[in-house]
């Protein structure tokens, strides 16, 4: 009898089963861009990631709407290191502000900031970022454009001045780093990632 209850407590199996499953490695991240503010936003992830110049030309077409051409940059960035980075999934991103109907690049000079930290000055400025994510493995690309509109204080001549000596944010569409001068910031809930 106690051979039965000993054969009983332990049955041979009939059938093994692995329920352990393996997902497979993700691609490396490679980051298409040259700005240190990309790169700083990035590591907020804690994801590794490896960064590379894309070296497109960033003109804008001939009566391009600001939405299309920050999608087609951000989608040229990432496709144009596919064939030094084969195997990645690449982010190409790209940013405009836009005031009323005008599109704001990246100012590059003192006076060029000042005058559009002068426009701004009072007013909503709308902000589209691209992104795209490629994968250079299989060709998929994805695209979107997140937008977000900042209301501005109502500056004086001297205080944009002082900043702009003090900060010195030429490299960004409409001083993308003049956060202490924005009085309210609107985002879509779904992309208030």
């Amino acid at each position: 009898m106690s051979k039965e209850i000993q054969a009983c407590s332990q049955p041979e199996p009939l059938i093994t089963l692995d329920f352990h499953v393996t997902e497979p490695p993700m691609l490396p991240l490679l980051l298409a861009s040259s700005s240190p503010y990309r790169r700083e936003l990035l590591n907020r992830l804690r994801l590794p990631f490896v960064c590379a110049s894309p070296d497109i030309d960033e003109n804008r077409r001939p009566d391009e709407p600001a939405i299309d051409l920050v999608i087609r940059l951000a989608r040229e960035k990432a496709m144009a290191l596919a064939e030094q980075f084969p195997d990645h999934l690449i982010i190409g991103s790209d940013q405009v502000a836009v005031l009323g109907e005008q599109i704001l690049g990246k100012p590059h000079t003192f006076d060029r900031a000042l005058a559009q930290l002068k426009a701004s000055s009072g007013n909503s400025v709308s902000f589209l970022t691209g992104l795209a994510l490629f994968n250079s493995r299989t060709g998929e690309c994805q695209v979107d454009c997140v937008p977000f509109t900042v209301h501005m204080r109502q500056l004086d001549d001297a205080r944009i001045s002082r900043y702009l000596h003090a900060e010195q944010p030429y490299d960004c569409a409409t001083n993308g780093r003049a956060f202490h001068h924005i009085n309210t910031v609107a985002i879509s809930a779904g992309t208030a990632l």
